[in-house]
């Protein structure tokens, strides 16, 4: 319930930021940017999602101690590729 929280919270930056979501696995949230929306500003897009996205975990209590949670972020730079495993 927790991640459900806060991934709606995020899911609602990414359209905000307009960079797209990749998807979640296990408790990681990928984002790309430059892939809709404005591409000549896909860093600042990104960087600016990546400060939203620490500003809103402040707002996610953990449930067991009701702490506030912390998080990790990590920026790439550079091309991307794709591929569907199969």
């Amino acid at each position: 319930r927790m991640l459900d929280e806060l991934y709606t919270v995020f899911d609602t930056l990414s359209s905000a930021f307009d960079v797209y979501k990749v998807g979640t696995i296990g408790d990681a949230y990928m984002i790309a940017g430059g892939i809709i929306g404005d591409k000549e500003a896909h860093a600042t897009a990104t960087a600016d999602m990546a400060f939203a996205m620490r500003a809103a975990v402040k707002l996610v209590r953990a449930p067991h101690n009701g702490e506030a949670l912390c998080i990790r972020i990590g920026i790439h730079s550079g091309p991307a590729m794709t591929g569907v495993p199969g």
